[in-house]
């Protein structure tokens, strides 16, 4: 969401306050709807929200995304 609201901010600077509060309601309205079969899936998978993992719900973590990101933030950041 946040690069939601930057990109926003940079291209429309008026109005990046409300676009992005607007983006944050549509992606929040969006799985509820999908629940309701509203909305089919392949526009649910827009959302950035989807993509959070379940882990506090109760969905297992697998270690190794947890471990990656860091290792690849940490080489990307050797590199400048």
């Amino acid at each position: 969401m946040a690069g939601i609201a930057l990109m926003l901010f940079g291209l429309f600077p008026r109005v990046a306050v409300a676009a992005a509060w607007t983006a944050l309601a549509v992606f929040l309205l969006l799985e509820p709807a999908f629940e309701f079969g509203q909305v089919s899936e392949w526009l649910l998978d827009l959302s950035p929200l989807t993509h959070v993992p379940r882990v506090l719900l109760g969905a297992s973590l697998s270690p190794g995304p947890v471990r990656g990101l860091p290792a690849a933030a940490a080489v990307r950041r050797q590199h400048h």
